[in-house]
C-alpha cells in the first residue's frame, strides 16, 4: 500500500520529469487497493487534461499528500472537483463552503482543511431549509419595518419609489460610458456615511485613493459632512468573481456597491455566460447574506442609441431579470456642452433617473439636478 501511495505522490509531484514518467508508464497494475486506484485514476485524468472524475476519497487523498496537499490540490482544482459534484440544489451551499475553505489555506492546518474539504464533498447536495415562519410572523415583521424599510440613498425620488436599499435586494444602476453611474453609486455611499451607516465599495475600475479623492470632491461641492469618520470600506484589488465574493463575505457590510459588473472576470468563455452567471450569483448572495448589493453596469451601444422603455444592460438579459431594482441614467451631453460653452446663468441641467424595473413599487422617472461644471447629482427635481 505504501508503494501505491508513493505512486500517487509522484503523479502529483511538482517535478515535471517525475510526473511525466508516471504518465508515460501508467503503473495502474500496481493498484490492488480499490480506493487508491480510484484516486490514481482521478489524478491521472486531471494532469493529462481529461474530464475530471470526482468519484474518489478526497479525505484519503489529503492524508496521502500530507504537507504537499496544496501543491497537489490547489484552490482552483478543488473548485473544479466541487463543481463536478454539484447538483443545482447544492450549488449555493458548496460555493459558500469552498470560500470558507479557501480562507483556511494560509493556516496550513491540515486537520482543519481536511475536515472542511470532507464536509464540502459530503454535503454539496444538501438543501438549506427555510426557517419555520408563519404568515403572521412575516406580517409582524412588515408592520415593524414601517413604510420606509430600507436604508436611504439620499435621493428622494429613488427612496420614495423603492423604499430604500433593502436587505436581500439586488440593484443595478445602468448608464452609457461617462454618464455618471459610478458617481451616483458613490454619492449613495456618501449619503449612507452621513447617516452613520456602513457600506463596502468594490471597484474594478478606479483605485481606492481616486475614489476617496472623488468622495472628498462630493463633500466639498455639497458642503457636506466630514468623510474621515465615515464607515465606507474601499476594495480595488479584485477582479475575479470568487475574490470579490470573498471580500463581501469577510467585510460583512449591510450595503455593497460593485463598480462595474462587466469588468468582473470568471472562467466563462462568452460575455453572455459571464454576465448571466455573475448576475445570478450576486442575486443569490444578497439573499443569503441578507444584504443589499448595488452593481453598476454599462448599457449596450444599441440600447444607448434607441429610446426603448426596457432595460438594455450590456452582456445579458439575465442581468435585467435578476435585479430587484433597475435604474438607468441618461443625460443630454449636447445640452450640457452648450450650457458650459455659453456660460448659462442657471446652475443645473436635468439628468433623467429612470426606474425601469421595480419588483416592489412603481416604475417611474424623474429629472434630477445635475451640475455639469463639477459632475455631481443633487437631491432635487427640475423640469426638462
Amino acid at each position: 500500500m505504501d508503494k501505491q501511495k508513493q505512486i500517487i505522490r509522484w503523479l502529483c509531484s511538482t517535478d515535471k520529469e517525475t510526473r511525466e514518467m508516471i504518465i508515460k508508464y501508467n503503473p495502474i497494475r500496481c493498484f490492488s487497493d480499490d480506493k487508491l486506484r480510484k484516486i490514481y485514476e482521478a489524478q491521472l485524468k486531471l494532469v493529462t487534461g481529461k474530464e475530471i472524475d470526482t468519484d474518489f476519497d478526497i479525505s484519503l487523498f489529503c492524508d496521502i499528500m500530507g504537507e504537499d496537499i496544496w501543491e497537489a490540490l490547489t484552490e482552483g482544482k478543488l473548485r473544479l472537483y466541487i463543481e463536478e459534484l454539484l447538483d443545482k440544489r447544492g450549488r449555493n451551499y458548496a460555493r459558500t463552503q469552498y470560500l470558507k475553505l479557501a480562507d483556511l489555506t494560509g493556516t496550513k492546518d491540515l486537520k482543519v482543511i481536511n475536515k472542511a474539504a470532507r464536509k464540502i464533498i459530503e454535503n454539496t447536495a444538501s438543501v438549506v431549509i427555510e426557517e419555520d415562519k408563519k404568515i403572521a410572523d412575516y406580517l409582524t415583521e412588515i408592520e415593524n419595518q414601517g413604510d420606509q424599510y430600507g436604508l436611504l440613498t439620499g435621493f428622494d425620488f429613488i427612496d420614495d419609489n423603492t423604499k430604500g436599499l433593502y436587505r436581500g435586494h439586488f440593484w443595478v444602476i445602468g448608464a452609457y460610458t461617462n454618464v455618471g453611474k459610478t458617481t451616483l453609486a458613490l454619492q449613495m455611499a456618501y449619503n449612507l456615511g452621513r447617516q452613520k451607516e456602513s457600506c463596502l465599495f468594490v471597484s474594478t475600475e478606479m483605485t481606492s485613493i481616486d475614489l476617496v479623492r472623488k468622495l472628498k470632491w462630493i463633500k466639498d461641492q455639497t458642503s457636506g459632512d466630514d468623510i474621515s469618520q465615515m464607515d465606507i470600506k474601499f476594495v480595488d484589488k479584485f477582479f475575479e468573481y470568487e475574490d470579490i465574493e470573498r471580500a463581501i463575505r469577510l467585510n460583512k457590510k449591510p450595503v455593497v456597491f460593485i463598480d462595474f459588473i462587466q469588468n468582473i472576470m470568471t472562467k466563462h468563455k462568452t460575455e453572455y455566460e459571464k454576465i448571466s452567471n455573475v448576475s445570478l450569483s450576486l442575486q443569490s448572495l444578497a439573499k443569503e447574506l441578507d444584504i443589499c448589493i448595488v452593481a453598476t453596469s454599462q448599457v449596450s451601444n444599441e440600447h444607448a442609441k434607441s429610446k426603448s422603455d426596457i432595460m438594455g444592460f450590456k452582456g445579458s438579459g439575465t442581468l435585467s431579470a435578476a435585479c430587484d431594482v433597475g435604474i438607468e441614467i441618461t443625460r443630454n451631453i449636447k445640452e450640457e456642452t452648450d450650457f458650459l460653452k455659453n456660460g448659462s446663468s442657471t446652475i443645473f441641467v436635468p439628468a433623467k433617473i429612470d426606474i425601469k424595473k421595480n419588483r416592489f413599487g412603481p416604475k417611474r422617472f424623474a429629472n434630477i439636478a445635475y451640475d455639469p461644471r463639477v459632475g455631481i447629482f443633487y437631491n432635487k427635481s427640475i423640469c426638462q
